[in-house]
């Protein structure tokens, strides 16, 4: 036999032995390049959940307390939250309001922790309408800037609810 041949032959079969299972690969995620070589990594979950514990009044305001509960995997560094409130007390006050809230160099929350915090929504006063109220239907619309691993993020949310005060 030739020489020059079985060097040819065993780059060829270097070639197949190589390149066979890239192309076996390829197939099988339908030629999709960037699913192929795509990072695999588990799922993370980044999520947090709102809920009022408590709504009372003041002589010009309704205050919430809210609490904020990380369901997620990972911390998170809460900066500030962005409330806005439509409500009607007693069924005959409707008023709409919002507020901040921020925290001093942020709040470090960790997987299934909770904070509570209170919002307060100033009430501009009207003329006739009583000075104390019993009842409130809402709409607290939340949305909490934070950050996660020093990425800006942002948990909106929207609360519905009512009863006594």
């Amino acid at each position: 036999m030739n020489k020059s041949i079985i060097p040819k032959l065993v780059n060829l079969l270097l070639i197949i032995v190589f390149i066979s299972p890239l192309i076996y690969g390829l197939y099988q995620y339908d030629w999709d390049l960037n699913r192929f070589i795509g990072f695999r990594g588990a799922e993370v979950n980044v999520d947090l959940s709102y809920r009022v514990s408590r709504v009372y009044t003041d002589d010009s305001s309704v205050i919430f307390s809210l609490e904020i509960r990380n369901i997620g995997d990972l911390p998170i560094n809460l900066l500030k939250l962005e409330a806005s409130l439509n409500a009607t007390l007693d069924m005959q006050v409707h008023f709409t309001s919002k507020t901040e809230y921020t925290f001093k160099d942020g709040y470090n929350i960790q997987p299934n922790d909770s904070v509570v915090v209170d919002l307060k929504f100033s009430i501009t006063p009207i003329a006739g309408a009583k000075p104390y109220f019993t009842s409130i239907e809402y709409r607290l619309e939340v949305n909490s800037v934070a950050e996660i691993f020093d990425n800006p993020v942002s948990f909106p949310s929207v609360l519905e609810g009512g009863g006594p005060l």
